[in-house]
């Protein structure tokens, strides 16, 4: 039962190790902020367009005019300077980015 444990535990240290982000840097990760934030009202893949959101896939915004939008809020969408780092702004603006088709 005590290999169990340990194999168990090198495990998870070699996949924390080595998911290809830093340790520590994962509230950096702009997939993972999203995903915790954003897909309720834009979806998975940015179409879901709920309460009035806008659909990621076709905007024209630029990556400043996005962070500008997620730090302030627009519409009926939520500020998120109080709850995001400017890094984690950032980070979730470039993800959106991806988005686009």
């Amino acid at each position: 039962m005590m290999k169990t444990g340990l194999a168990f535990f090198l495990y998870i240290l070699f996949i924390s190790c080595n998911s290809g982000q830093p340790a520590g840097d994962q509230s950096l990760n702009g997939k993972t902020i999203f995903k915790s934030y954003c897909v309720s009202c834009h979806g998975i893949d940015g179409s879901l367009m709920t309460n009035g959101a806008k659909d990621l896939r076709t905007s024209e915004l630029n990556l400043d005019e996005r962070i500008l939008v997620i730090t302030k809020g627009r519409n009926i969408m939520s500020s998120f300077e109080n709850t995001l780092s400017k890094n984690q702004i950032k980070a979730v603006a470039e993800y959106t980015l991806q988005l686009k088709q």
